[in-house]
């Protein structure tokens, strides 16, 4: 019996494992992972670059998760869990897995210290509760909120400014040119917005991103319910990736 006839004996679960054992991808069809145990892959799917790849972008999902159960693993048990992870040899990935958390936590650290010392700074100089001309700051003002809440409706479409005023008493705490002004600013906001979701909303970067929140989602439920070692057999079941 010759090797190929021997490895075509055995079932995908057993040639992917010893594809595995390898640091080798295990994505493809039977005949594909026979070749490739036995050198004669035909056409190798060109690597992409990790700090591009969307296994990249998965991992970094997971680990700013702070819910996530990436935080229980560690590089191994992870990288067993998703193919995308194992078109990467295991000693890279521990290597990426290892920088990203580091990233991870120092950027946590950053994130602590400066919310520190912006709280120190607001303690050492409390604002007053109005500005120098007499009426409230608007950015922490409810006729903030309110305004926001009637330009998404449309309701400031429907009448004149000064009359959109009369309509809450918060916004008569300030005067009509203040208010106006802040009427169009908030308009010009949400015109932006909705601007920046439509080219977000782009179709290739629309399946692109979908993809990977499906991939973390379906991660993450699968981590939950079984260990480890099942977890990359029941993802290999949905056929992710």
């Amino acid at each position: 019996m010759t090797e190929e006839e021997r490895l075509s004996m055995k079932s995908n679960a057993e040639l992917k494992g010893l594809l595995r054992d390898k640091g080798w991808s295990q994505q493809g069809n039977k005949s594909v992972l026979v070749n490739r145990l036995l050198g004669k892959e035909k056409s190798a799917k060109k690597k992409v670059e990790w700090k591009k790849s969307r296994a990249r972008e998965l991992l970094q999902r997971l680990m700013y998760d702070d819910k996530s159960y990436v935080h229980n693993k560690t590089a191994s048990e992870v990288y067993l869990t998703h193919e995308w992870f194992q078109d990467y040899p295991l000693g890279k990935f521990q290597v990426y897995f290892k920088d990203m958390k580091a990233a991870m936590e120092k950027h946590k650290r950053q994130v602590a210290m400066d919310n520190e010392a912006i709280e120190r700074e607001l303690a050492r100089f409390p604002r007053n509760q109005m500005t120098n001309r007499g009426y409230p700051f608007w950015d922490t003002h409810e006729a903030s909120r309110l305004l926001r809440r009637d330009v998404e409706a449309g309701t400031d479409q429907t009448m004149k400014p000064e009359q959109l005023r009369l309509t809450e008493d918060k916004y008569q705490e300030f005067p009509l040119s203040v208010f106006r002004n802040h009427l169009y600013q908030e308009r010009r906001r949400q015109k932006e917005l909705k601007m920046k979701m439509v080219q977000r909303n782009k179709i290739g970067k629309k399946k692109h991103l979908a993809e990977i929140e499906k991939n973390k989602t379906d991660w993450e439920r699968a981590a939950s319910n079984v260990e480890v070692t099942a977890v990359y057999e029941e993802l290999v079941k949905m056929k992710l990736g």
